[in-house]
């Protein structure tokens, strides 16, 4: 009788082993997927997100990775200026600042030639040429071990956007290319806390599909999923659906953007799946959006209060266009809320419809913030208290924002008002805050 238990639990063992690897190869097939898939259904979005990002070297990542596949143009351009040594001439690789930092657009472009290289409908599909000069800069970034003073570059950033190449040119790579790609994904591993969390776990989700690696990735996912609850106490989602990171500090438009942002992303990938999220983590995401970050975007442009201290060129409108991404993953991953997703989308965040979208007053009292809208203008005011960070000074961003907490009103009917304003802002003047000038 015990010799049949062993028997049956190895049974179960070797059956359950078989599910998960093949729910692996379907999450890595939809994985590689969502690298070079494109906007075919929304062309105003597509065309907005390619003008956007044209020469762009914003440091916030929601912006960089708003990019879906890869334009021709830019693959020619980053094709013919590739130098033999596999390094691009206008890049600073011995840059030493903490945001922004250069060294990682060459892991941008890498990812960027590797998604044209791998998507069938693309003219640099399967092309020999192509793939040796990925070869070549692969080749250049592992012999530079670059490391940024930053340490989020060396364990999210950088291995986020090269553990996608690896994915995409997985069955292209030798056994010491592969040696080399799994060993710089080891930068990531499991811990922190909120959405630092997640991202360092979806990396070594990724390095545990290129090990196949079935426990790996059971454990990267679950850390992956950890956060995705209501959080009373700590960083994450609130009670009342603001969200927090860096302790008691609103992040709505920072590291609660690429929460959500995340989040859908994988409901997306391990959607039909053995690792499909669970009806009550679909609830948690959808009331966070729409109950929470829905407020706090007015036709197509986000709240400067809500952008926390990543306040650079095109921010507003940028965030604006990354949650849309993130919506547009929820239509596919929780389609029995389709139709709300589409109106959050179509009125706040394309700017349709003014008038038909969230009407009257929110508090977020976790996070001492208020939303007040009629059908023709939107308000946000943003406080600080002993409850509440009003923000931060981090990589030399907002070095002047010292009044954005303490009462800034922001009023629009247009939604643009405050667009690019910054450089030449009065940051002793912020609207609404009454403060000393000059330290008088």
């Amino acid at each position: 009788m015990k010799r049949l238990n062993v028997i049956g639990f190895m049974i179960c063992l070797y059956l359950n082993g078989m599910a998960g690897t093949a729910g692996m190869e379907a999450v890595k097939r939809r994985l590689c997927e969502s690298y070079f898939r494109v906007l075919n259904n929304a062309p105003e979005l597509r065309a907005e997100i390619k003008q956007f990002n044209r020469g762009s070297r914003n440091p916030d990542i929601m912006i960089r990775e708003l990019k879906e596949g890869s334009e021709e143009e830019e693959v020619y351009s980053y094709l013919s200026t590739l130098n033999p040594e596999g390094n691009w001439p206008d890049i600073f690789y011995e840059d030493s600042s903490r945001s922004g930092w250069q060294p990682s657009f060459h892991a941008e472009r890498l990812l960027c030639l590797a998604k044209a290289y791998r998507n069938p409908v693309s003219a640099y599909y399967g092309k020999k040429d192509v793939r040796e000069k990925i070869k070549q800069a692969l080749a250049y970034w592992f012999r530079g071990n670059f490391r940024c003073r930053n340490w989020w570059y060396n364990e999210i950033g950088v291995p986020k956007m090269l553990g996608g190449v690896f994915l995409l040119m997985e069955s292209e790579m030798d056994e010491e290319e592969r040696g080399k790609a799994i060993a710089y994904m080891r930068n990531a591993r499991l811990g922190r806390t909120g959405q630092n969390r997640v991202w360092l776990a979806e990396n070594v989700l990724v390095r545990a599909l290129l090990q196949n690696d079935t426990l790996l990735f059971i454990q990267a996912r679950e850390e992956i999923l950890r956060e995705l609850k209501i959080q009373p106490e700590g960083e994450g989602i609130k009670p009342d659906r603001s969200f927090q990171q860096h302790g008691s500090q609103l992040q709505f438009g920072n590291y609660g953007l690429a929460f959500i942002h995340t989040m859908a992303h994988w409901a997306w990938v391990f959607q039909d799946t053995e690792y499909a999220l669970s009806p009550g983590q679909i609830e948690v995401l959808r009331s966070y959006l729409l109950e929470g970050l829905q407020w706090v975007v007015w036709r197509g442009y986000m709240d400067i209060s809500a952008c926390g201290r990543q306040l650079f060129e095109g921010t507003q409108r940028g965030k604006a266009l990354a949650l849309g991404k993130a919506v547009r993953n929820m239509m596919l991953a929780d389609p029995a809320y389709r139709k709300q997703y589409e109106q959050f989308y179509s009125i706040h965040l394309q700017g349709k419809k003014p008038g038909r979208g969230k009407i009257g007053c929110r508090f977020f009292p976790y996070s001492d913030y208020g939303v007040f809208r009629s059908k023709k203008w939107s308000a946000t005011v943003k406080m600080s208290s002993t409850r509440v960070i009003g923000g931060e000074i981090v990589n030399s961003e907002n070095l002047r924002g010292d009044y954005l907490g303490e009462g800034a009103l922001f009023c629009y009917i247009r939604g643009d008002e405050f667009r690019d304003i910054f450089p030449v802002w009065d940051w002793q003047r912020i609207p609404g805050v009454s403060c000393s000038i000059g330290g008088g």
